[in-house]
């Protein structure tokens, strides 16, 4: 078994994708690993090059404001996690298909481990939306841990 030495924490703000980087931050601290939280933003491909009047009077393209929006987003999530400045840290904030992105970013960084949130849709929104974490899960040249934001109480 390889030592964990690249962690890779995908984050889309939710709570689960949350969870899953205080996960990261522990397990960076254990194993006195790096750890990368990664960022895929995909801006609408159905508006082209139309511009957006933001309020301090500048234009931007749709893609450069959802951008913007997601640096400021991880920029937020950052600064408001605890235990990331007892680790070393990278964040990386990409353009792209999730699943894809995730799989191109482990691969790049040799990533140890990925360690992803989950919703743990079912039925028919699990078939509609499909599932980051079930493509990663398939495909990932690395382990991957998966975290649940809510676990359902033991029956007895």
């Amino acid at each position: 078994m390889n030592p964990i030495e690249r962690i890779l924490v995908p984050v889309d703000f939710s709570p689960c994708s949350r969870l899953a980087l205080q996960y990261g931050i522990d397990m960076a601290q254990r194993f006195g690993a790096s750890l990368t939280a990664l960022h895929v933003y995909e801006p609408p491909h159905y508006v082209g090059d139309v511009m957006v009047q933001l309020p301090e009077k500048t234009s931007v393209t749709v893609h450069e404001y959802v951008r913007r929006q997601s640096a400021q987003l991880l920029d937020e999530l950052i600064d408001t996690t605890a235990g990331l400045d007892e680790v070393t840290f990278e964040r990386r904030l990409v353009s792209g298909v999730p699943h894809i992105a995730v799989l191109d970013a482990a691969r790049e960084m040799k990533a140890d481990l990925v360690i992803m949130g989950t919703h743990g849709r079912t039925g028919l929104s699990h078939l509609l939306m499909g599932s980051v974490v079930e493509k990663v899960l398939r495909q990932a040249p690395c382990p991957v841990l998966v975290v649940r934001d809510a676990y359902p109480e033991k029956s007895r």
